[in-house]
């Protein structure tokens, strides 16, 4: 890890996300890559971060769509409490999104940084300012959380 100047937080580099999606289930470079791009490095760290039972996490879920009804599932992307779709670089697209509570059921580590503003995006209904606080749980991650519901 290196740290940048005037600055006491560790920043990890590009290689040591790689070997940490690796070590946790990442499949290839290019999975990799898409994680690298959901964040913003300039002047903004990455870290580590632990999760301990009884913390919470969020999420917005995409409310199901005649299109895709098989769209309404957890992803990998999570958020803190009071961050908006904007600041997570999301759109509701067409059908909406609802902001859903996790608690961490089993202790794990997980990337923590700044979402990096994206465009417009209908496909993934993605796009938005950025600039907040977003976490990325490998899926081998995924069951320490335990979903509560809608907390909207």
């Amino acid at each position: 890890m290196s740290s940048r100047p005037n600055q006491g937080t560790p920043w990890l580099t590009p290689d040591e996300v790689r070997a940490f999606l690796r070590s946790h289930g990442g499949r290839n470079d290019r999975e990799a890559l898409t994680v690298l791009d959901g964040f913003d490095f300039a002047n903004k760290p990455l870290y580590f971060r632990a999760f301990e039972p009884g913390e919470a996490v969020f999420q917005y879920i995409r409310n199901p769509a005649l299109e895709n009804s098989n769209s309404v599932r957890s992803g990998n992307w999570f958020c803190i409490k009071g961050a908006s779709q904007s600041d997570v670089a999301i759109t509701g697209g067409g059908s909406g999104r609802l902001r859903h509570r996790f608690e961490v059921v089993q202790s794990f580590v997980t990337l923590e940084g700044t979402a990096r503003k994206q465009a417009p995006n209908w496909k993934w209904a993605g796009g938005g300012d950025g600039g907040g606080t977003q976490i990325y749980v490998p899926t081998p991650m995924i069951g320490c959380l335990r979903s509560q519901g809608t907390d909207e």
